[in-house]
């Protein structure tokens, strides 16, 4: 015995159609089966994840001053809208990063597939002069990002929520 991929559903008059998850069922006015059409996704998922980081050491802060900055983008790679979390930076797995935009922290909302840019920075000289907070540390360097670190959006994978990368500071 074959089984067809649809179910039948008994309507006496008209057409009926009965969607649910990745499937929308439909019979027509004879109450014969008619082919499945697809629509969303059967499973709505959320999953945050940084898909880029970039580092860079020659910018300056408002006032003049050089700085380091860290950009982190993170991705909703889910199906369904993500919110609210927090995007957090780190410099040698250790150290947070000041947060300076340019979009509201904590991240509200963020529609699936969709993609946000956070940017974090310290002092250059904390990288090179004496007493700085990193003078002390060897090249290079690493930074991090996570996305949600306190895991308080329910993902479909956990896993995927940080990046690293290395870098060095002259």
């Amino acid at each position: 015995m074959s089984r067809q991929p649809w179910v039948t559903i008994l309507i006496p008059l008209g057409t009926a159609v009965l969607s649910w998850g990745r499937v929308t069922l439909a019979t027509n006015h004879l109450q014969q089966p008619v082919q499945p059409l697809t629509g969303a996704p059967l499973i709505r998922s959320i999953d945050l994840v940084p898909v880029d980081l970039a580092v860079n050491k020659g910018a300056r802060d408002a006032q003049g001053n050089p700085v380091v900055q860290f950009a982190c983008y993170v991705k909703n790679t889910g199906t369904a809208p993500a919110g609210p979390f927090v995007v957090t930076g780190y410099i040698d797995a250790a150290t947070p990063l000041r947060y300076v935009g340019p979009n509201p922290m904590p991240v509200l909302s963020l529609a699936a597939g969709a993609q946000v840019a956070h940017k974090f920075q310290v002092a250059a000289k904390e990288f090179t002069a004496p007493g700085g907070q990193y003078t002390g540390h060897p090249n290079p360097h690493s930074y991090t990002c996570y996305a949600d670190r306190p895991n308080r959006v329910a993902e479909s994978n956990e896993t995927n929520n940080k990046r690293a990368q290395a870098f060095t500071v002259p």
